[in-house]
């Protein structure tokens, strides 16, 4: 993106508002995962990677240690389009899973939109003893409910996942 992507202004505001406007609704608690110091205006928790360079596992795991709930909502703040429904029709889907994410096909995910049970971070910390930080990995080892993206959005299917990662996907995206 080449600045803080939570910053960028997408359609009249931050990326990361969208995120929020989705959280506030729904949760207790808001807790930003981020290293940068850019979230430290907005009046939320920012919590840095306690295993930094691993990518969202380390984000992920880190903000459940921290967390105060038992059941989490995970959502990336390049997901504009992801609504309060949507994460509604996850909590009741999820039924005693640890793992609660969209799916579409096959082994494609979408883990940085979805519901993660506290106690997974003592797998979280397995994988993360091993090197491996690939979601999808984990999620077979823990009782993991993926759900079809069509009973989440079915009249827009995969655009509720755009991502916003360019300049260029700010362009093509915007309204």
């Amino acid at each position: 993106m080449g600045s803080e992507k939570g910053l960028a202004v997408f359609g009249g505001k931050p990326l990361i508002h969208y995120a929020l406007d989705v959280m506030i609704p729904l949760c207790d608690e808001i807790l930003i995962s981020s290293n940068s110091e850019s979230y430290h205006n907005l009046e939320y928790e920012v919590i840095p990677d306690e295993y930094p360079g691993i990518g969202p596992m380390g984000g992920i795991y880190s903000c459940l240690n921290r967390s105060k709930n038992e059941i989490n909502l995970v959502l990336s703040c390049d997901m504009p389009f992801v609504t309060v429904e949507l994460f509604r029709c996850l909590l009741l889907k999820r039924g005693n899973s640890m793992i609660c994410v969209p799916w579409y096909v096959k082994d494609h995910f979408e883990p940085l939109c979805g519901i993660y049970h506290k106690d997974v971070v003592k797998d979280m910390h397995m994988f993360i003893l091993k090197k491996n930080y690939k979601l999808p990995d984990l999620f077979m080892q823990v009782a993991f409910m993926p759900v079809n993206v069509n009973e989440l959005c079915p009249d827009r299917d995969r655009d509720c996942f755009i991502n916003i990662n360019s300049p260029e996907d700010l362009r093509k995206y915007n309204f």
